[in-house]
């Protein structure tokens, strides 16, 4: 497959097509639908169209290379994040984190509603006049490089990460083959054809994107395979054969659960006679392949003695499930902290499942499935917990209005008593009675009613702040106080 670098040296070299890639920057904003929160590492096809809306907006993403205009990528990285935050700064959304959440995506919409902007969709080659024909192309094609070096770029990025690509680089390298056939029909003025072959290759892009993690790892193999190096990767996959082998019979004597290392042993002895046959037929690079495989599949049944097949896939499905977990509490901590919440408890709880997660990798790839599964389990557990305490904070709001709420009415039943037996008191020195005594205690019923309604004013302070435990303190005084004052005013009404 033609990586990167070299795909770039080939278009340079179409001096040609230095008009076509050097399209003059779209001067709107791209319209994007957001149907879940963004954030680093994640990608897709959202991703690129926030790049696009960014670097239109003022806000650029990078100003050359990857992540620039017209290199926008499906990666959320670093840049993506920081130009997030800058967007975010300008706009009114705290914190400014580079987080693209809900009331991210909340502000979004508001500003872009009622704004019709049109997106570079290449379609309908038949009926475009000449002029449109040459923005057709230029669209194509610069989307479609474009894509071919980010796919390139995320292909190699799994294969340091050891996943599977094989699939999706058999789909780039059709995709770079309709680029390329994109490029020749555009020098033989063959447009149409040039706009079709570009969509082609650009839709095959996507596909290989979504395809990475599919297929076959693929063998790490000199560039040419000598028949010596054959010959040699045959005898350690042979040596390695036996070790497992001898090892297998030693631990199944000694009774030992050897079945599933068996099963792994045997398939380890199809990859051997696979190596051998392609030896015989002189493909040495496919031998040296197949040998490693075998070398490899030997020692995993060596390690798998006292294992079940059943024991790995519990400890991936655990994993799995762990993680699945630990993503669902980060969406709920950076939802309740775009609240207001307090959510350190919560972050330090996700810390710990986090730890526990990598502990539990860290076991899987040693073959330890067990223990896996069981660390697994507990960071699952931790990130549960840690999403429920980033819930409590709608709970401790929600407490904390409700206090308040009974302070209020509290100190208004306080206020109506006082100002009922104030009258009272009137009436009772107008007709020449000794209301002295009734005075004084209705005057401390007031002093209460004061303090009410400053514990009350605190109590709303502290839930603006966003301490919903002080508030609730606050509130609830507020509510003693205001219920002493209207004692006091149903003591004074009484010395009367």
């Amino acid at each position: 497959m033609i990586n990167t670098f070299s795909l770039r040296i080939f278009l340079a070299s179409l001096a040609g097509l230095a008009l076509v890639l050097v399209m003059p920057a779209m001067t709107h904003a791209a319209t994007c639908t957001f149907d879940r929160n963004l954030d680093l590492n994640d990608i897709g096809a959202d991703v690129q169209c926030l790049q696009q809306f960014l670097n239109n907006s003022g806000f650029p993403v990078a100003t050359s290379g990857l992540g620039s205009t017209g290199l926008e990528t499906t990666k959320f990285g670093g840049q993506t994040k920081a130009a997030v935050a800058r967007w975010q700064a300008a706009n009114g959304v705290s914190p400014a984190s580079g987080f693209w959440g809900p009331e991210t995506r909340a502000t979004y919409t508001r500003l872009q509603a009622g704004s019709t902007v049109s997106t570079p969709v290449v379609t309908n080659t038949t009926t475009s006049s000449p002029s449109g024909f040459t923005t057709l192309l230029k669209l194509a094609l610069r989307g479609a490089v474009t894509e071919v070096e980010n796919t390139t770029n995320m292909i190699a990025d799994a294969k340091d990460d050891e996943l599977k690509t094989s699939e999706a680089e058999k789909i780039q390298a059709e995709a770079q083959t309709n680029l390329f056939d994109a490029i020749f029909s555009f020098l033989d003025d063959k447009t149409a054809e040039a706009i079709a072959s570009a969509n082609t290759a650009l839709t095959k892009t996507k596909s290989a994107q979504s395809a990475i993690g599919t297929g076959t790892v693929t063998a790490s193999e000199p560039e040419d395979v000598s028949k010596a190096d054959a010959k040699d990767a045959i005898d350690d996959a042979e040596d390695a054969l036996e070790d497992a082998e001898d090892e297998i019979k030693k631990e199944e004597d000694d009774g030992e659960d050897v079945d599933y290392a068996e099963d792994l042993l045997d398939d380890a002895e199809d990859l051997f006679k696979d190596a051998e046959d392609a030896y015989d037929d002189e493909e040495y690079e496919d031998v040296f392949k197949l040998a490693e495989e075998a070398e490899e599949l030997a020692k995993d049944a060596e390690d798998a003695i006292g294992e079940d097949a059943g024991d790995k896939e519990d400890a991936k499905k655990a994993i799995d499930d762990a993680k699945d977990a630990i993503d669902e509490a980060e969406d709920e901590i950076k939802e309740a902290e775009d609240e207001g919440f307090d959510v350190d408890d919560a972050e330090d709880t996700l810390k710990d499942a986090e730890e526990k997660y990598e502990d539990a990798e860290d076991e899987y790839d040693d073959k330890d499935y067990s223990k896996a599964e069981e660390l697994a389990k507990d960071a699952e557990d931790l990130a549960k917990e840690a999403e429920d305490q980033a819930k409590e904070g709608d709970s401790a709001k929600e407490d904390a209005k409700k206090a308040i709420d009974d302070a209020e009415d509290a100190i208004d039943d306080a206020e109506d008593a006082i100002d009922e037996v104030h009258d009272k008191i009137k009436e009772a020195d107008d007709d020449g009675d000794d209301v002295d005594d009734a005075e004084d205690t209705l005057d401390k019923a007031e002093d209460k009613l004061e303090d009410a309604k400053k514990a009350l004013q605190d109590a709303e302070d502290e839930y603006d702040e966003g301490d919903y435990d002080k508030a609730i303190d606050e509130a609830e005084d507020a509510q003693d106080d205001a219920e002493d004052a209207e004692k006091l005013a149903e003591d004074a009404e009484d010395e009367l």
